[in-house]
């Protein structure tokens, strides 16, 4: 019997928010130069700390969601026009596989079997499609499992479908389906002067959509090391029982993702690695795992005490940030920073 599988990396460099692109591309070595480009700015809404549903995240360009990476071909459809007469839409996905694409679209988790809101609760989420089994009548998925890990699973046939039609709610920009295919051909090369402006606008909290105003007007909110503060708010004001992990987990993702575009920069001779930057950097986000573990020990124990630890711990990360990142600008010849780095040292 027939079946299908396209590659993915489950375990691309960012998950937080569910970057269905980045598992796609992340699958080759190619997507290297692109990634380590961007993604260093960091955006949050300015009812960040009394709004829990506001996110902390990596800042995207109004455009990112239409047009994600230059390594893929998307193309978005109308839900509509991706079932047959009688509503449904396996047979849709089944040929976009064939043709090589990726699927992303918005099912109901609470009909969905290896989620956490199986039955409990009606939650409209994102999930990327990309294989099948004819034999075994199901479908290969990837996204937040039962266990809140991100992961491939397996969804029946049936299943999508009643997740698919059983939506509760549907915003607009949950209407549409997308379709992802990877263009071996597409090449990007590493920009050093777009990381480096993103790199100011990092450290100087620059508000980054005022580069995008041509696309979309800018956005409130704080960018960049300002961030921190909104971060430290939050947690003043949130008590520990519903302690949200998602930005400390975020915030620990951005470490990775710079740690890695240092080592890349090192490698690539845009900097020397005896200048030290990568060991530094690479204290920075094992603070930044520890802050994380300790916000789920937290959540665990309601513990006001480590609360107050891990306050102290965001403040002296964000100083130790601030120093090697303002030493990596002036080394790369971009802006006149006279603070010397310092050393590392154990926060209080």
């Amino acid at each position: 019997m027939k079946k299908k599988r396209l590659p993915i990396n489950p375990h691309p460099p960012i998950v937080g928010y569910t970057v269905y692109p980045l598992a796609i591309v992340a699958a080759h070595d190619a997507y290297l130069p692109w990634f380590y480009s961007q993604h260093i700015q960091v955006f949050c809404p300015p009812d960040f700390p009394e709004n829990l549903s506001a996110k902390f995240d990596f800042y995207r360009h109004p455009l990112s969601r239409q047009n994600p990476c230059p390594l893929l071909n998307t193309f978005w459809l109308h839900r509509s026009h991706c079932t047959d007469a009688y509503g449904a839409i396996t047979p849709f996905l089944i040929q976009q596989l064939d043709e090589d694409r990726y699927i992303q679209l918005y099912a109901n988790e609470f009909h969905i079997p290896d989620r956490g809101k199986y039955l409990k609760t009606h939650y409209t989420h994102a999930l990327l499609i990309f294989g099948y089994d004819l034999e075994r009548g199901d479908f290969d998925i990837l996204g937040y499992n039962r266990q809140g890990n991100f992961a491939p699973s397996k969804i029946a046939f049936e299943h999508l479908e009643i997740a698919f039609q059983r939506i509760h709610y549907l915003p607009e920009r949950m209407e549409t389906v997308g379709l992802f295919a990877y263009n071996p051909d597409a090449l990007f090369e590493f920009d050093l002067h777009l990381a480096i402006d993103a790199l100011e606008d990092y450290v100087f909290s620059r508000n980054t959509s005022e580069r995008f105003r041509m696309m979309a007007p800018p956005i409130d909110g704080l960018f960049g090391i300002e961030t921190y503060c909104e971060l430290i708010t939050r947690c003043e004001r949130c008590h520990p029982s519903r302690f949200d992990i998602r930005p400390l987990h975020i915030l620990w993702e951005h470490k990775k993702c710079m740690l890695g575009r240092i080592r890349y920069m090192e490698t690539r001779g845009h900097i020397d690695p005896s200048d030290g930057f990568s060991n530094g950097y690479e204290q920075i986000e094992d603070m930044a795992q520890i802050v994380r573990m300790m916000a789920l020990k937290l959540r665990a124990s309601h513990n006001t005490t480590l609360l107050v630890r891990l306050m102290a711990r965001l403040e002296h990360l964000a100083q130790c940030e601030v120093n090697l990142l303002g030493c990596l600008l002036e080394s790369l010849r971009v802006a006149p920073f006279t603070r010397l780095a310092q050393t590392v040292s154990a926060p209080p």
